[in-house]
Parts: C-alpha cells; structure tokens; sequence
C-alpha cells in the first residue's frame, strides 16, 4: 500500500456540528448524573472538568456572564479557570479569569448572595469587561467544542454511567 493509498483511507475528519452533537449528548448524561448541577460530588475528575466548563459557556452563551454569576452554575466558579486550563484552552481560561476578577476573586458561593454581590457591583466598567469576555469566549466555541471533544476521547474510559 502506497502513501496516497493510507491518506485515501484516513477516517474522515468529523464535522464541527457531529463534534457538537457528541459533546452535548455527554453533558447530558452527566447532568442527569449529578441530577442537573444539585450533586456534583457524584461526578469524577474528568467529568467534573468537563461539566463546569460547559455549563460555564452555556450560562454566557444564553445570556453573558451575568447569567452565569445569576446561575446555579456559578456554585462551581474557582473551578471554572483550572477545567479550561485542563481541557487545554488557556485563553478561555483567561477570559475567566478576568470576568471573575472584575467583580472580585472572592465571590460568594450562595447563589442568592452572590446575585445580590453581583447587582450591588455593576456599574458600566465592570459591564464592558463583562461584555468583552462574553464576546471573546462565544468566538471560541467551535475550538472549545473541539477540546471537548478530544477530552472526552482522549479520556473516554472516565466518561461511564
């Protein structure tokens, strides 16, 4: 078999929206498993990982990152910087990072306080780092689904019922 032969017969690249597919319908098992962000103590490393990183961008891509801090999701956010740095993306690791530190690197993990913290802090140049994080984590969707995916691949044995 000739060179041109072996490359004829690599496995097709899948597509960003298969990639997408696969991804979700893992999250969902895991977000049955830890019954829908109530028990994430049930979850091992590698789901763990994987699971606060999603629901990270989910919250931001619905509604920014005052949805996120307004979360439930937000319970889990000294996670947050360390599982994208684990899943490899250590600029949506820095976005992060600096949305957090804008309102301040001690949020409180009550939901309701952290709410009330939240609409306490806000004013307009806490408002744009906000947006601007928001911006730059949605442009990083498709490589973030692409870590996941490859996460989940690279790591497949962990991702059980």
């Amino acid at each position: 078999m000739g060179l041109f032969d072996k490359l004829r017969n690599k496995p097709k690249e899948l597509s960003i929206e298969d990639k997408e597919e696969y991804v979700y319908s893992i999250y969902q098992v895991i977000d049955r498993k830890c019954n829908f962000k109530e028990n994430l103590d049930i979850l091992n490393h590698w789901e763990r990982t994987l699971y606060i990183a999603i629901i990270l961008e989910i919250d931001v891509h619905n509604g920014g990152f005052e949805e996120y801090f307004c979360s439930q999701s937000a319970d889990y956010y000294k996670d947050a910087v360390s599982s994208f740095e684990e899943l490899g993306s250590y600029e949506a690791a820095n976005i992060c990072h600096r949305a957090i530190s804008a309102l301040g690197e001690e949020l409180p993990v009550n939901r309701q306080e952290r709410e009330n913290y939240y609409n306490d802090m806000i004013e307009d140049s806490i408002d744009e780092i906000l947006y601007d994080c928001e911006v730059e984590l949605k442009e990083k969707s498709d490589e973030l689904t692409s870590l996941y995916y490859d996460y989940i691949k690279n790591n497949e044995a962990c991702f059980t019922d």
